[in-house]
This record gives structure tokens, sequence and C-alpha cells, in this order.
């Protein structure tokens, strides 16, 4: 395995601008960490074509909520070597969330505790929803028959 020393080190973070180097884990001066994992798997494809595979990268992702629109996908071109891989990490003790999903917003009350909300004109009209979460729980998705507690297989469909 390379050296850290030896590897390049990226930043990607939430405040981060696709058009600075990456090189720096916090924004200063006009430069600072990128903003996408696309960008920094972009980077790290041009150091291997420029200096081959002896030289291995560190992508530290930094705290924060990245929402992906498109699959992240990484190919054998994006893991570097055994002498010089390539590692995407969390910086340090940091906490990143991926989602792959769009968060809805705009959330109104319609009867009791029910919310509705209007897609209209958003990215997100006519899409099929299979899941809806709030608040980090999972929801139960409007059907009829309603669900019934006591025999959650009956009248799901």
């Amino acid at each position: 395995m390379a050296a850290d020393d030896q590897a390049a080190r990226l930043y990607v973070a939430p405040n981060g601008n696709d058009n600075w180097s990456g090189r720096l884990a916090e924004p200063r001066d006009a430069d600072g960490p990128f903003a996408t994992l696309e960008r920094a798997q972009a980077e790290v494809r041009d150091i291997g074509a420029k200096l081959g595979e002896r030289h291995g990268a560190i992508v530290y992702v930094r705290a924060g909520t990245y929402e992906l629109h498109e699959p992240f996908s990484l190919g054998p071109e994006d893991s570097g070597s055994e002498q010089a891989p390539v590692v995407y990490r969390a910086y340090r003790e940091e906490k990143p969330v991926l989602l792959g999903a769009r968060q809805v917003t705009g959330f109104m009350p319609f009867r009791g505790d029910i919310l509705q909300c209007d897609l209209k004109g958003t990215a997100l009209e006519g899409v099929a929803f299979r899941q809806l979460f709030c608040r980090g729980e999972r929801m139960v998705m409007a059907r009829y028959p309603n669900l019934d507690p006591e025999d959650p297989h009956g009248g799901t469909w």
C-alpha cells in the first residue's frame, strides 16, 4: 500500500465548489474543497492519467448531506492499485450522509394529522414514489382500503 504522504489528498464538502482545486479541507482565499463526489472522481482520474498507478488518492468527504440525483458509480478505473489505492472516506470523525433520494419540502396541513404537498412545477412532478421518509421514519403510503395495523398484509393493494 502506498504511504499516505504519497497519495493525493482531495476534499469534498457541502460548502465546496467544483471549480476549486479540492486540495483544501475548508474554503479559504477563493479555493477549497469540491462540492460533489463526481468532481473528486474526475480529479482522481486525471491524477491517475498524469501520474499513472504509482500515485494513489484519498478523497475525504466532509460532514453534511449530499443529495445524489444520479447513481455515483466507481469502476475498476477508480480503484488505483494495490500499492497506491484510491480511497473515499469520511474526514476525521465526521459523518457525511449520502442521500439517493430527493428532498420534498412545502408540506401543508390537510386534515387532522395528514399533510400534503403540491409537486406541480417541481423536478418531482409526475415521479412515482415507492417510499417516503419523514424525520428519519418511513411513512405508510396512502392506500385503499386503509391499512389495518392488526392485519398489515390485508388491504395493501
